[in-house]
């Protein structure tokens, strides 16, 4: 486990430019934990966690989600019935 330190940031981008994502991630869960008041690292935490492929795939269920409910109500709108 990788213990964190008030500069848990910064060294997140060093692990995030030789390509080891998840052990920034680690890294700033544990910071998150051990130093609640830093906004900077849930900041970065949540930008990374987003840009996973875990938060694409939520994103991209929004995104359908939101899709359906347009449809659906364009149907309603013209007063259509889907069934």
């Amino acid at each position: 486990m990788i213990k964190p330190d008030p500069i848990a940031e910064a060294e997140a981008e060093v692990f995030i430019a030789y390509g080891r994502k998840a052990q920034a991630i680690e890294l700033l869960k544990a910071a998150a934990s051990a130093y609640p008041e830093r906004d900077d690292i849930r900041q970065r935490l949540a930008s990374l966690e987003l840009a996973s492929p875990a938060g694409d795939m939520q994103q991209n269920k929004l995104i359908l989600a939101l899709a359906v409910i347009a449809v659906l109500v364009a149907v309603v709108a013209v007063g259509m019935t889907i069934f």
